[in-house]
C-alpha cells in the first residue's frame, strides 16, 4: 500500500502496487506489515486510473476499496 484515503465513515480506499501475484475484485485480501498480517478483508472495488477493472496484474498500480478497514 502506498497511501490510504478515508471516504465517508466506513469506506477506506488504498492506493497500492502489486508486487507479487494479482488483485481481483470481490476476492479476499491480507495486508502484511513486518511479516505479520495486520488486516484481512474483501476487495469491494478495484480501479486503475479512472477505469473500473476486475483484475490488476503484477508490477502495476491500482486503488482498491474495502468496507470498514480501519486497521490499515
Amino acid at each position: 500500500m502506498r497511501q490510504i484515503f478515508r471516504v465517508g465513515k466506513s469506506t477506506v480506499i488504498a492506493g497500492c502496487s502489486v508486487t507479487d501475484g494479482r488483485i481481483v475484485r470481490n476476492a479476499g485480501a491480507r495486508v502484511y506489515r513486518g511479516g505479520r498480517v495486520i488486516a484481512t478483508d474483501r476487495v469491494d472495488s478495484l480501479r486503475r486510473f479512472r477505469d473500473d477493472v476486475r483484475e490488476v496484474p503484477r508490477a502495476t498500480s491500482a486503488a482498491s476499496g474495502s468496507p470498514a478497514s480501519t486497521t490499515w
